[in-house]
């Protein structure tokens, strides 16, 4: 797969698209283990920040993993997708919290 994977100029929205589906598939199956499990388990142990920090770098892995064996990315492309992937959901979900207060 070409280092370019992501670029959505014309020609590439499929390859864009399923960049974006596994991205949300992986992210279907890791939110709930990481809300419902980890930080359950962790946070007793290493406070909340150590938990979410844990638990979020657990999750970057898994996902990194997922892409390199669903879309065929090389592991630092696989890593930068997850890594991007992740703050985008960090970054919304602080900013839905804070909108709800």
């Amino acid at each position: 797969m070409p280092t370019d994977a992501i670029d959505p100029s014309p020609g590439r929205w499929s390859v864009a698209g399923r960049v974006a589906s596994v991205a949300v598939l992986v992210n279907l199956v890791t939110h709930p283990i990481l809300w419902f499990i980890a930080m359950p388990a962790l946070t007793p142990i290493v406070g909340w920040a150590g938990a979410v920090a844990a638990a979020e770098t657990a999750v970057v892995l898994a996902e990194a993993a997922a892409f390199v064996v669903l879309l065929d990315l090389d592991e630092l492309e696989a890593l930068a997708t997850s890594v991007f992937v992740n703050a985008a959901s960090v970054a919304f979900g602080v900013l839905a919290v804070a909108a709800l207060r």
